[in-house]
């Protein structure tokens, strides 16, 4: 067999490196980026991965909790290493997600296109790769550093509302409707899911429950490390 040429992709994703070092260009991993800040980790968070893995048949979803934000200044409520491992518990029993360490190991501040192109460069052409986001998110792409180059390097899957396909391209101005032509846009329904990290932080200060709002092992993390409280 002849070696790869896919370079070492150390540090990026513990799951998918070798799956993604064997696969070919012609037929590359469908690998969805899912960031966030995660703080913490909640149902809807993974409800909406769910919905874009199986919507577009992709072969895993990698989420990126962010290290230093630009574009969201406020102070983190729990550490870096604290999200991550929330995410690594609640992921350990789903094989086709996986958490990535590339934002939060990273000096100075997180900009998207800095980690998209670190993907990129680093699996070469043996993974394409989707940017998962709600409607809003997408809405706001074109304000993102260097815009055009993301629209480049990824496909956006944008969570619908049922029955809102068209929300993103028909309900904004001509000016944002012009600049998110060049990106390649992908609607996709989920339904909505009443939740937030807000809120799960908000209802462990109050002393109530929220098992039906985060999964039980991040629930089991939260307690153990005296998180939110």
């Amino acid at each position: 067999m002849s070696p790869c040429c896919c370079k070492k992709a150390a540090g990026i994703s513990p799951r998918f490196d070798e799956l993604i070092a064997a696969a070919s260009p012609d037929a590359p991993f469908k690998l969805g980026f899912f960031g966030g800040t995660f703080d913490p980790l909640h149902v809807g968070h993974l409800a909406l991965a769910q919905a874009a893995y199986e919507a577009f048949n992709l072969d895993g979803v990698l989420l990126v909790p962010t290290g230093l934000p630009v574009r969201k200044m406020a102070s983190f409520h729990a550490s870096a290493e604290h999200r991550y491992a929330m995410l690594q518990a609640a992921l350990a029993e789903v094989p086709h997600f996986d958490a990535s360490r590339i934002e939060i190991d990273r000096e100075g501040a997180t900009y998207t296109i800095d980690t998209l192109r670190a993907l990129a460069e680093t699996f070469s052409k043996r993974a394409a790769l989707f940017f998962i986001c709600g409607s809003d998110t997408t809405n706001d792409l074109p304000t993102w550093k260097e815009a055009g180059e993301i629209a480049k390097l990824v496909t956006v899957l944008s969570a619908q509302r049922a029955g809102s396909e068209q929300a993103v391209l028909s309900q904004e101005a001509a000016e944002q409707k012009t600049a998110l032509q060049q990106f390649t846009i992908l609607p996709f329904e989920m339904p909505p899911v009443a939740v937030s990290s807000s809120l799960v932080r908000k209802r462990i200060q109050e002393g109530l429950a929220v098992e039906d709002l985060i999964p039980k092992a991040v629930e089991f993390y939260i307690e153990k490390h005296g998180l939110y409280g």
